[in-house]
């Protein structure tokens, strides 16, 4: 598992990314997953069948061989004959595609003429001697000419299947071991990113809030303790004789009388002042 992650801010929107990437590679990994499954039954399948066509194409080629050892002893050497006769081919190949797994695969057959039947060529081989020979030669021939087209097409699906089959498992070992264990590896440090950072708005909102609750508690202590005060100085004013509190009263009433006795010796001062100014003045004139 790759201990890598991508290079991406951590925010709730880049979280919400990444569920839905992570999503999308585990379907796709899933698709080809299956699709590597069904390429590889079906190769086992090309390659079962394969090992069976070349066993008939080498039985095909040696009773064709014998075939045609037979017809050259019945009908004489009539191989110069058949290829300087031939003005058109007799075998004629028809291609196709098919698709297996989501993979192009050219499939080829052998052609028929407009009449249903096989493209015959003209000859007078074998017309006076040996026609029977001939005739099985030609047809056991035909028969390996049809196994080695079928073959032609198994070694070309195989070919297509197993390069189809290298792809399809680079993809899923790249989704499987580097995509989406980065995209794990990067949800998991948004999360927790994320997860720290409400965890620091969560201690800060505390913090403020244990400052605010302490600063109204200790004006509630104040206003208690100055509430407290009041009733402590009423309640003693209340337990004492008229006199008494006339005698604690007598000071504060002198040190409000203080300031105005202050005011009215200072107001004198200053008359006797402009009137000694004034004898002056009049002095200087005379």
């Amino acid at each position: 598992m790759s201990d890598k992650r991508l290079d991406v801010f951590p925010s709730t929107m880049v979280k919400t990314q990444l569920k839905d990437r992570i999503k999308a590679a585990r379907n796709g990994h899933s698709l080809l997953k299956r699709k590597s499954d069904a390429i590889k039954m079906r190769l086992h399948v090309i390659l079962s069948k394969i090992k069976q066509v070349k066993l008939d194409v080498g039985q095909g080629m040696i009773e064709a061989a014998e075939s045609h050892d037979n017809a050259v002893w019945a009908a004489g050497d009539f191989n110069h004959t058949v290829i300087e006769g031939v003005t058109d081919a007799s075998f004629r190949i028809k291609a196709d595609i098919i698709n297996v797994a989501g993979v192009t695969i050219p499939k080829f057959e052998r052609a028929l003429d407009e009449l249903g039947g096989q493209a015959n060529q003209t000859t007078m081989v074998g017309f006076s001697r040996g026609g029977e020979q001939v005739q099985k030669c030609k047809s056991d021939y035909s028969k390996v000419l049809d196994n080695l087209v079928q073959l032609a097409v198994l070694q070309t699906s195989l070919q297509a299947l197993d390069h189809a089959l290298k792809v399809t498992n680079r993809r899923v070992n790249a989704l499987e071991f580097i995509l989406i264990p980065q995209l794990e590896n990067t949800l998991v440090y948004v999360d927790d990113a994320l997860f720290e950072a409400e965890r620091e708005d969560a201690y800060r909102v505390k913090k403020v809030k244990d400052t605010r609750t302490a600063e109204a508690e200790k004006e509630l202590e104040e206003e208690d303790r100055i509430r407290d005060e009041h009733e402590a100085k009423m309640s003693r004013l209340s337990k004492q004789s008229p006199k008494q509190q006339q005698q604690q009263q007598q000071p504060e009433h002198d040190e409000q009388e203080a300031p105005s006795i202050a005011a009215i010796g200072g107001a004198v001062e200053k008359i006797i002042q402009d009137s000694a100014r004034e004898d002056a003045a009049i002095a200087d004139l005379f």
